[in-house]
């Protein structure tokens, strides 16, 4: 969330432009509402085995564009996201990551108590409310094209996230990216 910060600009300016820049906006506004969208309780509840071994696939990648989108939602969700945030972060400091184990087998015990399915669900569909709101669909950000393009991802096909997978298109990508690098590289050397 913060990997493109302005330091030009005051926290509050920097904040509402959280949902338009990045490399994970662009994946997330064609991620939510299908079936690669995973819903609060495995972001919640993944355990760091399987984080880890997500990290070699695209999985891990998707993870992570999650990650952000539920963060930018409680740093920029108005009052509804900073409570969340606050409920979060408070548990945390109160119980750390609890993975007592009860007779069942059951684990995440405080965090359960003091953070019960019903609050959990508001957080979702807040959360969802707001990605649907502010990382629209309809809409792009800045460098939408190339950071799809330099994951291999079609930015043509918008309602969905789809890689590139014909060979020829890849291949056309591939060139694509690098003109576009050389480009970029160039303009920053005559910036300075």
């Amino acid at each position: 969330m913060f990997e493109y910060w302005d330091f030009d600009k005051d926290v509050d300016e920097n904040l509402l432009e959280v949902p338009d820049r990045g490399r994970y906006a662009p994946v997330i506004r064609r991620l939510y509402g299908t079936d690669k969208w995973k819903d609060f309780d495995y972001v919640w509840t993944i355990d760091p085995q399987t984080w880890s071994a997500d990290m070699t696939s695209e999985q891990g990648f998707l993870n992570y564009a999650q990650s952000w989108s539920l963060a930018a939602y409680m740093m920029t969700g108005g009052r509804e996201g900073r409570n969340h945030f606050k409920a979060i972060f408070n548990l945390s400091q109160r119980v750390g990551s609890d993975r007592q184990t009860t007779h069942q087998g059951d684990t995440m015990l405080a965090w359960q108590d003091k953070f019960p399915i019903e609050e959990q669900e508001r957080l979702e569909k807040d959360w969802v409310k707001w990605v649907k709101t502010n990382v629209s669909r309809e809409e792009k950000v800045p460098d939408e094209e190339y950071f799809l393009r330099r994951m291999m991802y079609n930015p043509k096909v918008v309602d969905k996230l789809e890689r590139f997978s014909d060979e020829k298109d890849v291949e056309a990508n591939r060139k694509w990216v690098k003109k576009e690098e050389d480009k970029r590289r160039k303009s920053s050397v005559v910036e300075k």
